[in-house]
């Protein structure tokens, strides 16, 4: 890796640990458990369904009009696709102020939205105490690569406004 991308990958790196220390955030791996290999596009959808069920059952069937204050934000990378394939990712929770189902565990609450995207996936979500949990959750492609995935790609450009 050159020097610049070194930079710039630090740089990035900082802006999104900085993001997800201003609210209650988890460390979160993601795993499929599935027989055979897990195809990317297979992988993508199923993070998608997440995306849309984390914010569907606090928000309602409308919750695609909501802003991003109120979406569930995620950045995941995927690991070891071609032996054991998993995400390892950071997940801050959104305020429930505007929910109309707020949650209490929000751990249990990623975790019964990914068994219902991935039937067998498993779910490791642990409170982000270390600012080095971005770094560790990237260690194999970071958040530069092209596989890295972040839930505001599954977003209306109506949460943007």
């Amino acid at each position: 890796m050159s020097d610049e991308m070194s930079i710039q990958r630090k740089l990035l790196n900082q802006k999104w640990t900085e993001l997800f220390g201003r609210g209650e955030s988890y460390f979160v791996t993601l795993t499929f458990n599935w027989r055979g290999a897990v195809r990317p596009a297979s992988a993508v959808a199923a993070l998608r369904d997440l995306s849309h069920d984390l914010d569907a059952v606090r928000l309602g069937g409308r919750f695609y009009s909501y802003g991003a204050p109120d979406r569930t934000l995620f950045l995941v990378v995927p690991e070891k696709f071609d032996s054991y394939p998993h995400f390892h990712g950071l997940f801050m929770r959104p305020d429930d102020a505007n929910a109309r189902r707020p949650v209490a565990d929000f751990p249990a609450h990623i975790e019964h939205c990914w068994k219902r995207a991935v039937s067998g996936g498993t779910v490791n979500c642990q409170a982000l105490r270390s600012a080095g949990a971005l770094d560790y959750a990237t260690k194999e492609n970071g958040v530069m690569s092209d596989d890295a995935v972040c839930s505001f790609q599954f977003w209306s450009a109506q949460s943007f406004r």
